[in-house]
């Protein structure tokens, strides 16, 4: 049937799995949860069986499985304005080759989050023993730890990177013996996880009713990062929820700002730079996208209004943008098409900056590589300050210290601080609190660096001169 509600909710089972035999009552519990405010079900199926004998059916691989899948969705869901994805074991990895094939095409996607129930990101040991008593098993093959294409998938997932345009969640089940736990993790001090203690990699998939942690995990991820959530956490508001009432003040504007930042922490401090546009504040490393020449036609056709206040804010992803438009500038911005990738704007503030602060541009090793950490999108809230609504997103990196260059670079900087007074190391209190010392202010997204919280509403104005 064809799917007509705006946000969809798409399961796609595993290996040996089916619809009706691996998801036991989440659709029931989906559909029944007010909460959620209407959710449509759906699900993804293809032929799979763990044992394969000589000249029995066919199973399609990992690859092949991705190409249906986008199949289904460009032509059985066209109408769900928002896609949550949910995967099972070996249907993670058809999910992940799905949002790569997506990216790396430049295409739209719809999938706004993903959750991964004991998937075999690196991965499943017995899987290698399987594929010996299976026919000529592609899937089971696909599996095995090592593949060409879980080492594959590895790689292009962070080259592409996924998680800044999709929020994704890795559950780990305590007790699976099919996926061990770093696998399912991804990598070890991944902070987007969530642990089942007592459930194996089947049962970790079958909530028994609405307090089932399984069901709660998706339920909160879903309402976390959709921005129709307003629910606050121990009184401090979450960054992925609206705050404030929506504009009251007559804008039919609303200010756009979308941006880059890097972690760089050392023993619970993390290094803030001196901003150059709020010189009494200081922020982490980093800062707002470039779009590129060929996006030109698209943003003035949303009538796209950029804010520069000098030259080096010149093609900024930041100005304002007519309410009506909001949403096509959103799908545009998070589908990645030309603009700036990460790691191109990070590496560009990186030279930046360094220079900023005494140090030659050089230092930057050309083939620095990051890995995403974590992506909040704030709003639209209104901004009594500015008089409109405002929406904000910023996507945390950190550095990847896989080489003796980038090792040396985050050394560089690291020792730099005892000879310039633009840099400074803050703690998580120090945030929290928004002060660096007696006198700097810390900028409010700051607190991005190790969470999702903001802890304060307003940063500093732009220095005009």
């Amino acid at each position: 049937m064809t799917s007509t509600a705006r946000h969809l909710v798409l399961f796609v089972h595993g290996l040996g799995g089916a619809p009706a035999g691996t998801w036991g009552s989440f659709e029931r519990l989906l559909r029944a949860d007010e909460d959620l405010g209407g959710v449509d079900v759906a699900h993804f199926s293809f032929p799979t069986f763990i044992l394969r004998l000589p000249f029995g059916p066919k199973y399609p691989g990992v690859p092949t499985l991705a190409q249906a899948l986008a199949t289904q969705i460009e032509n059985r869901h066209v109408h769900a304005d928002e896609i949550t994805l949910v995967c099972h074991s070996l249907g993670g990895l058809i999910g992940k080759q799905y949002l790569i094939d997506r990216m790396s095409a430049k295409l739209a996607v719809r999938v706004r989050r993903a959750v991964f129930y004991a998937v075999p990101n690196n991965g499943a040991s017995l899987a290698t023993v399987a594929s010996f008593i299976s026919w000529r098993h592609p899937q089971l093959r696909q599996l095995c730890q090592e593949s060409d294409v879980v080492r594959a998938i590895g790689t292009a997932w962070e080259r592409e990177n996924v998680e800044a345009i999709v929020d994704v969640r890795y559950v780990v089940a305590a007790q699976d013996r099919v996926v061990d736990e770093e696998s399912a993790r991804k990598s070890w001090g991944n902070d987007q996880v969530d642990v089942v203690v007592d459930r194996g990699h089947v049962d970790v998939v079958k909530p028994v009713d609405a307090t089932d942690l399984s069901y709660l995990i998706l339920k909160n991820h879903i309402l976390r990062s959709t921005r129709a959530a307003t629910r606050s956490v121990d009184g401090i508001r979450d960054a992925s929820s609206p705050r404030g009432a929506p504009a009251a003040c007559g804008s039919e504007e609303i200010r756009v700002a979308c941006s880059a930042v890097l972690r760089i922490e050392r023993h619970g401090q993390y290094l803030l730079v001196q901003n150059m546009h709020r010189p009494e504040s200081v922020a982490p490393f980093g800062g707002v996208y470039k779009y590129l020449e060929h996006a030109r036609d698209r943003l003035d056709s949303l009538s796209f209004r950029g804010q520069a206040i000098d030259d080096d804010m010149q093609n900024d992803v930041r100005g304002y943008i007519p309410r009506e438009s909001f949403e096509a500038f959103r799908a545009w911005f998070l589908s990645g098409v030309d603009r700036e990738s990460a790691s191109d704007c990070l590496a560009r503030e990186l030279r930046e900056e360094v220079q900023e602060v005494g140090l030659e541009a050089t230092i930057v090793p050309q083939q620095l590589r990051f890995r995403h950490v974590r992506s909040v999108p704030e709003g639209p809230e209104h901004v009594a300050t500015i008089g409109c609504d405002q929406y904000r997103v910023f996507d945390v990196y950190e550095i990847v210290e896989d080489s003796v260059e980038s090792k040396a670079f985050v050394e560089a900087l690291a020792s730099h601080v005892t000879r310039c007074d633009k840099l400074v190391w803050a703690d998580g209190e120090s945030v929290r609190r928004g002060r660096a010392g007696k006198l700097r202010i810390i900028g409010a997204h700051a607190s991005y660096l190790f969470g999702t919280r903001r802890f304060r509403d307003v940063d500093p104005p732009f220095a005009t001169g």
